[in-house]
């Protein structure tokens, strides 16, 4: 296979993934919307915070850890 072919047939396929990629960026939000009413509904209140806090703790917990290494200079 020549390189002329080689790289025709990867534009092609590049081209392919950005639509592909494009598509998901659009459609996404239109779920986005139907995705999270249907997962609360199915939770109560309690349920809810639980994984909210545990969430926010692990957010916290990648921060520290963040800052520990750029504090030791890793």
């Amino acid at each position: 296979m020549n390189k002329i072919n080689l790289r025709s047939k990867l534009r092609g396929v590049a081209t392919k993934a950005a639509a592909v990629a494009a598509t998901a960026m659009v459609a996404a939000p239109a779920f986005a919307g139907e995705l999270a009413a249907a997962a609360s509904e199915g939770m109560d209140k309690a349920e809810l915070y639980l994984i909210g806090a545990a969430v926010l703790t692990l957010c916290g917990v990648v921060v520290l850890i963040k800052k520990g290494q750029r504090a030791s200079g890793g």
